[in-house]
């Protein structure tokens, strides 16, 4: 018996503590400054404060560590072609989570959010609100082509400067990559030295000259047969016909006090 107990309790080598932790190399407890602590079925690699702990596998597959459930094998961490990897070995799906809640899933289609202000969005949500990923993400491929980098949404307040004054003056836009939607309603309460057919403001500029949508518009200074609207730069002219056989000008002028337009573009910004 006193054989068996010099075998486990070679000093600063192994130990067997009293609360039955395996001990390996110079610890004092299952957390010390170096060695190994086993504890029932988890591995504790600890080492001092200002190294990390290195895993070197010599390996065909670039697997370092393999995770089994019983027999088999569900997935592993490691690097392939340089970059580091984790892989799920039964097509299901990698998920990421903080203090024990799942909070991201990641599979061959898709990433989306399961967590998104404490509520489950389901298996079918594509929608990222806590997350980011500042580099950009590539859609339906790896070329330059395929990526997105920048996604934006916000407000801007279109106008028709000088002192003019208004009751409707809103604008919204979304901008995915070098795509741009906006949208905007204005109406001035009072004209003044504002100008009569522009409205400036939008946030990007616009790289080729399109056309706008109209929804609604009233009050317009000049009797006209029809009327549309075009994007130069960061502002947006409204031009009327005022005939069936003429050209619409943008010299004839649309607003005055109380003129109301509402209206959207779609357009591509170099911004």
């Amino acid at each position: 018996m006193s054989k068996q107990t010099d075998l486990i309790n070679i000093p600063d080598a192994i130990t067997v503590d009293g609360s039955e932790n395996v001990l390996i190399g110079k610890a004092t407890d299952a957390f010390g400054t170096a060695g190994i602590g086993l504890r029932g079925t988890v591995a504790d690699f600890t080492r001092d404060g200002n190294t990390p702990v290195n895993v070197n596998r010599l390996t065909n597959d670039g697997r370092l560590i393999a995770l089994h459930k019983d027999s088999a094998v569900v997935g592993s961490i490691g690097v392939t072609n340089g970059t580091n990897a984790i892989f799920d070995s039964q097509g299901g799906t990698l998920k990421l989570g903080t203090v024990g809640t799942e909070r991201y899933n990641f599979d061959l289609d898709q990433i989306y959010p399961t967590v998104d202000n404490d509520t489950n969005l389901g298996a079918t949500s594509h929608r990222f609100r806590n997350a980011y990923l500042s580099g950009g993400i590539y859609l339906g491929g790896t070329g330059s082509a395929n990526k997105l980098s920048d996604f934006e949404s916000g407000t801007w307040t279109p106008t028709l400067g000088g002192n003019a004054q208004y009751d409707i003056q809103s604008g919204d836009y979304i901008k995915v990559g070098g795509l741009v939607y906006a949208s905007f309603a204005i109406r001035p309460t009072s004209l003044g030295t504002g100008s009569t057919k522009r409205v400036s403001g939008l946030p990007f500029s616009t790289a080729d000259s399109v056309g706008i949508s109209i929804q609604y518009y009233d009050g317009a200074a000049t009797n006209h047969y029809s009327i549309l609207g075009g994007v130069t730069s960061n502002y947006i002219d409204i031009f009327l016909k005022t005939s069936a056989i003429n050209s619409a000008y943008n010299s004839t002028n649309f607003f005055q006090s109380n003129s109301r337009i509402y209206a959207s573009v779609i357009y591509r910004t170099t911004a």
